[in-house]
């Protein structure tokens, strides 16, 4: 074999790794439902974020929240004490200048069309250009200079060090929703019986903060941060909740189901409830469309994994939850939307019990 064919030889068989590498990434993916290792675009700011609050918003308070989430959670958390203590005192002032006058999720926000491995210069350029955020000139030059600084000192080295950790996990739990044919937008169609875009995706990406998670919509996109111990339960559950809001809008100006909302203003301890937990961040409508989209997601949960439930986080969703159960919902006998406005009509009339 001459010199010319051993080349030719070599340059086949590494095209042919390369074929079988990008064909063993592309099925690593469920094209709806994607698990993602932390994305330094997303990480660099929320873990900027973290350092703010864990050192400048009540730091007492922070110290046994992240000791109870892990044994990485607390190391993460003293990560962050240590290295705010060592940063440069102008620096710290940037840190604060940064999140008082905006919050994470606006920052992030602005960077999600980003790679995710942009550069911390990438990303500044990102969030001081956006008409968005709309910020002054300090504020954009604290920007440029904070994070530019936090990436090369500090994070850069951080990152590095726990990425391959994040993308093992990932790896494993793409592989084992495929090995197990995992269809949720199939699944929530069959059991709602109406039908969803199937250009929704709902993508996942790690993140280091042990306490909080992140949502944001782009589109037909939804992206969620998760914590490392993330199961595949609870993100599939996840899945469930975040995908009952685009089957809900089938039907939320349904004229009926809104009559109904307007006559549970006079619900005491349904009002009662929206005032204590709720005002804050939804109107009243949507307050009663997230109580039916709570109580849905956790029957999705019931029909795909025959778990109970008796967790509730408004005021009526583990009472829906449980009247799904009780008629035995299905679709083909009566609509979710009729469904859903014989529960409240229900309720109304139990609603001077409370």
């Amino acid at each position: 074999m001459n010199f010319k064919k051993i080349i030719l030889f070599f340059s086949i068989l590494l095209l042919l790794l390369c074929a079988r590498l990008y064909t063993s990434s592309a099925e690593v993916y469920n094209q709806n439902f994607q698990i993602k290792n932390v994305a330094f675009k997303i990480s660099l700011i929320e873990t900027a974020y973290e350092m703010y609050n864990v050192n400048l918003n009540d730091s007492n308070s922070y110290e046994e929240l992240y000791k109870n989430s892990s044994k990485e959670g607390y190391k993460h958390y003293k990560w962050l004490k240590n290295t705010y203590n060592s940063m440069d005192p102008d620096m710290k002032k940037k840190l604060r200048n940064i999140f008082e006058f905006n919050t994470c999720w606006n920052y992030i926000n602005e960077v999600l069309e980003l790679k995710d491995d942009a550069s911390s210069e990438e990303i500044v350029n990102k969030i001081i250009s956006s008409k968005n955020l709309n910020l002054n000139m300090y504020l954009k030059n604290d920007v440029d200079l904070f994070f530019n600084y936090f990436s090369t000192v500090y994070f850069d080295s951080y990152f590095n060090k726990y990425e391959n950790l994040y993308l093992n996990r990932a790896t494993n739990l793409n592989k084992i929703i495929l090995n197990k044919n995992i269809d949720i937008i199939k699944f929530i169609e069959n059991v709602s019986g109406l039908n969803l875009d199937k250009n929704y995706k709902l993508i996942f990406y790690y993140d280091f903060n042990p306490l909080q998670s992140q949502v944001f919509k782009n589109n037909n996109t939804i992206i969620s941060t998760v914590q490392l111990d993330t199961s595949i339960q609870d993100l599939i559950s996840i899945a469930f909740y975040q995908y009952s809001h685009y089957i809900f809008d089938n039907f939320k100006n349904n004229s009926d189901l809104l009559d109904v909302y307007d006559n549970l203003l006079s619900d005491k301890f349904f009002t009662s409830k929206y005032n204590k937990i709720g005002k804050d961040y939804y109107d009243f409508n949507i307050w009663c469309e997230e109580n039916l989209i709570a109580g849905f997601s956790r029957y999705l949960d019931y029909r795909f994994f025959q778990t109970d439930s008796n967790f509730t986080s408004y005021a009526y969703d583990l009472d829906f939850y449980n009247y799904l159960r009780k008629i035995n919902f299905n679709p083909k006998n009566k609509n979710l939307s009729d469904v859903c406005i014989d529960f409240y009509k229900n309720k109304m009339i139990q609603a001077p019990l409370n």
